[in-house]
Order: C-alpha cells, then sequence, then structure tokens
C-alpha cells in the first residue's frame, strides 16, 4: 500500500467513473485512500458503487466520497487535498482508464529520482507529435532559439507541448510541466492550497499553473511506463465556448504574468500573437463556422477585461 491520496474530483459522469475507480482498484500498488469530490447534480454514491466500496475496504483502502462544496475541477481537488495528511497526493481525471502498472511506474519514478516533485502518467492517446515546418518557426521564435525536440516544454508566454513516448528516452523524462489527468506530487512540494482561486469551473490550464509553481524549486519528470488513456468525452462545464475561450485567455495570462514573470512588451505581443493565430486554426475545424463567433465574443471579452 502506498502512502498516497488519490483525488478525483467529478460531475455527472456516473459511467465512466465507475469505470475509472475500477481501473485505479485493480492496480498492481494501491493508493491508501481514494477521495471522490462529487458535485454532481444528484447523488451517485448508494447504488453505482456500493460494490466499489465493498471491494476498496478488501483491499484496505479508504474510499471517501464527500459532495463538493464548490464546483470546478480546481476547487474540488483543493477540496480533496485539505481533506488528506498523506505525504504524496495524485490527482486523477474521472474519465481515464490505468494500465495495471500506471500507479506503480509512478511511484518507482518519484521515489528513483532524487529532488522530484512530480511525476505524469503517459496518455497513450493523446502525444507529442514533431512539429511541422510552421510550428516549429513558432515554437523557436516563442523559445528564443531552436531546440532538437519540443516535448514536454513550456515555451515563451506559456505554450505547452505534450511528453514523447519514444522508446529510446529513459523511463523518466524531465519535463517542463504536468497534465493533471494523472500525476503523483509530494505534499511536500505543493503550495496549500495547490490551485489559486482563479481558476473554477473547467479550471483551463489549472495543471500548468500548478506544475510550474512546483516546478521552480522542485525537479519534474514523465513517467513514459506508467500509461494510461483518456477518454475526454467534454461535459457540461465544456458548453459555453464563449466562457471558455474567454477563461482560458485570463487563466494564461496569469500564468505568464504572475508564474512565469514574463511582463515584458514582446511577452505580450507573443502572448496576443499565439491567441489572435487560434482563430483561424478554429475555422478549418469541424463544425469550426458555427463555434466561431462564440469563440471570437470570449477572446474579445477576455481582452476587455485585461485593458479595463
Amino acid at each position: 500500500m502506498l502512502p498516497v491520496a488519490t483525488i478525483i474530483p467529478t460531475r455527472n459522469r456516473r459511467d465512466l467513473l465507475c469505470e475509472t475507480l475500477q481501473s485505479l482498484l485493480e492496480q498492481s500498488a494501491l493508493p491508501s485512500e481514494i477521495i471522490v469530490i462529487d458535485a454532481s447534480d444528484e447523488p451517485i454514491l448508494e447504488k453505482a458503487f456500493e460494490s466499489l466500496h465493498v471491494q476498496a475496504s478488501s483491499l484496505g483502502v479508504s474510499l471517501k466520497w464527500p459532495t463538493a462544496t464548490q464546483r470546478g475541477a480546481a476547487p474540488q481537488r483543493n477540496q480533496g487535498h485539505a481533506l488528506t495528511t498523506l505525504p504524496f497526493i495524485h490527482f486523477m481525471d474521472d474519465d481515464v482508464l490505468l494500465e495495471k502498472d500506471c500507479l506503480k511506474e509512478l511511484w518507482k519514478a518519484m521515489d528513483s529520482n532524487a529532488g522530484a516533485g512530480g511525476v505524469s502518467a503517459m496518455i497513450v492517446n493523446e502525444k507529442y507529435q514533431p512539429p511541422g515546418p510552421f510550428s516549429r518557426w513558432l515554437f523557436s521564435w516563442l523559445n528564443g532559439g531552436e531546440l532538437p525536440t519540443y516535448a514536454g516544454r513550456c515555451l515563451g508566454c506559456g505554450v505547452t507541448t505534450l511528453p514523447s513516448d519514444d522508446p529510446s528516452l529513459p523511463e523518466a523524462v524531465p519535463v517542463d510541466w504536468l497534465v493533471t489527468g494523472c500525476v503523483l506530487y509530494r505534499r511536500q512540494a505543493l503550495p496549500d492550497p495547490p490551485f489559486p482561486a482563479l481558476f473554477n469551473g473547467a479550471s483551463l490550464a489549472e495543471d500548468l499553473a500548478l506544475s510550474l509553481t512546483v516546478g521552480r524549486k522542485w525537479k519534474l519528470f514523465n513517467a513514459r511506463q506508467a500509461r494510461l488513456q483518456h477518454r475526454a468525452p467534454g461535459g457540461d462545464h465544456k458548453r459555453n465556448l464563449a466562457a471558455l475561450s474567454e477563461m482560458e485567455v485570463l487563466n494564461r495570462h496569469h500564468i505568464m504574468t504572475r508564474i512565469l514573470e514574463r511582463n515584458q512588451w514582446s511577452d505580450h505581443f507573443q502572448f496576443w500573437f499565439v491567441n489572435l493565430l487560434m482563430l483561424p486554426s478554429m475555422l478549418i475545424q469541424p463544425g469550426g463556422w458555427r463555434r466561431f463567433p462564440s469563440y471570437l465574443l470570449g477572446r474579445l471579452r477576455a481582452a476587455a477585461k485585461l485593458a479595463g
């Protein structure tokens, strides 16, 4: 049994959550606690998860199920963090399926790398793809110079890339940032609370904010052998595209100016260049023309707030 508390925020995803918890309880190395912070419109504990409680108890795992005091991925994670005293915190989404050794490999990477503050898992269906000519130019400009690879990097004003699953890489690869979908943190490395109040609702980019904060003093790694699948079906919190578009700009501006401490005019130029660049890319996506007005409205609202 690992000295780990797994914290899972959820809302209205009963079937997905049930499968996620089942994959967690079938791990070759188990957490001591599982804390599900439930913001569902109707309680889902009574019938759907009775067997999971029995299974967890038989394995010696404490399964707690408090109701969320505030809806939102980051606030719910903060609530779970406050409910445990264990020295390692495992944040997980409610729509992932872990391979059997995922948590064991996360722990191995944490335990075997001195100074590790956080370790993320490899999402097998969301991996780094080498950039094309334009993206390579963009990444080089944001970075202030070209790199052999941009995998797992945070560039310039906060543009991020996923980690690489190249088999020639070591099992634990140093990275700039960690995806919160399945990540193990050393409690000592975390701020308290882990996520600022700015991050609420869908809490876009909260994983970037947290890992960059931890990365100031601790090392960050991606554990390639800690593997999972992310099913990413979306949800109620992602239906208001204008609000999401506005949130993305405001949250990333906070990360650039407050966490990365990039406040030069060139940083702001890069920031708005990248955000304006996303507008035409929206148009070429399936159904992009229908979503474009809401997406643009959110960008304009954010610009007005930042200008005021």
